[in-house]
């Protein structure tokens, strides 16, 4: 029904009653079931009103503590992303990159790198400036048979009498180079060792009482050389050596032998190639016809001292 002025119209004949009846005052019909509160809410009205309002407010409070009881079951999205660093990429794009059978190439163990192997070979170089300088009026005197540049200078990897891995130096022919480094790179595979290789200048202030030459210093200090611009002990002939084509190979341990001259004079011991008293690493020095040294040379073309002459030369080697 609407309202109109102070009069109500009954919705059932149409007369206009006044808002004060409760029933049409024709039909008898009821007009209102209470008084209107405000002009238009009834009491009615506002307990269902006040009803909805409360309804409401104890399900939010048991909405908000049921939430509150399970919060440990709850799972908060956590992002798809490596928080390592900005950069990262996304978890589900590097997976789906190293799924297998996706076409992406598969992750591939990480494999150590093999160890560095150092060179059994050596080089061969020109003569440096200083050396040449240091070898005046030592090994190298004027001359009309062979120059500087006639010789090369070698670094040489080769074993010591500790075990242990080192470099040496030789001068020998230039025409020889390659070849002496071919035997070298062998002597070292097979660890033969050598107890000192420089060149025989170095030797020049230690000569002693006994060791009473540079070559005799040097052979007596067991240094393998090759290079020395001399005659032949005795002679007028000019050494092998002179021409940088002889190679003396840790000469105490193999020394000169004619009778019962020895040289160098410090090397009585090893004179007696039985090597009764020598230590282990000088056995495994020991030149003779049934070692692997000696075929070494031998292979390469090169003649042994201890074979060629009537006296015994062990220590030497030589190109013809």
């Amino acid at each position: 029904m609407s309202k109109v002025n102070d009069f109500v119209i009954c919705p059932q004949c149409g007369e206009n009653v006044s808002s004060e009846y409760k029933y049409c005052t024709s039909c008898r019909c009821i007009l209102r079931t209470d008084k209107k509160v405000a002009g238009y809410a009834n009491g009615l009205d506002i307990l269902t009103s006040v009803a909805i309002v409360v309804f409401l407010s104890v399900m939010v409070i048991m909405s908000c503590n049921f939430s509150m009881l399970n919060s440990d079951n709850i799972k908060i999205p956590q992002p798809e992303y490596s928080i390592s660093d900005a950069s990262s990429e996304p978890v589900a794009e590097i997976a789906a990159e190293q799924a297998p059978g996706t076409g992406a190439e598969e992750a591939q163990p990480v494999v150590p790198a093999e160890p560095v192997q150092e060179s059994n070979r050596g080089y061969a170089s020109a003569i440096p400036e200083d050396v040449r300088n240091f070898m005046l009026g030592k090994s190298m005197t004027p001359n009309d048979n062979i120059s500087f540049d006639d010789l090369s200078y070698l670094t040489i990897p080769h074993w010591d009498f500790n075990d242990a891995r080192v470099e040496g130096h030789m001068i020998v022919n230039a025409a020889l180079a390659e070849d002496v480094l071919d035997i070298f790179a062998e002597l070292y595979d097979i660890r033969y060792p050598i107890e000192n290789m420089e060149i025989v200048d170095y030797f020049f202030d230690k000569q002693t009482e006994i060791l009473d030459s540079p070559d005799r210093a040097s052979m007596g200090n067991n240094n393998t050389s090759s290079f020395y611009y001399r005659v032949v002990a005795g002679s007028s002939t000019l050494s092998k050596h002179a021409l940088g084509r002889a190679i003396d190979l840790n000469p105490k341990t193999n020394p000169y032998v004619n009778g019962s001259s020895v040289s160098p004079a410090n090397a009585a011991k090893y004179s007696d190639r039985s090597q009764s008293g020598w230590t282990e690493m000088e056995k495994r020095a020991f030149i003779g016809t049934n070692t692997e040294v000696y075929r070494i040379f031998r292979n390469h073309g090169w003649e042994w001292g201890g074979e060629i002459w009537s006296y015994q030369d062990y220590q030497h080697f030589q190109k013809p």
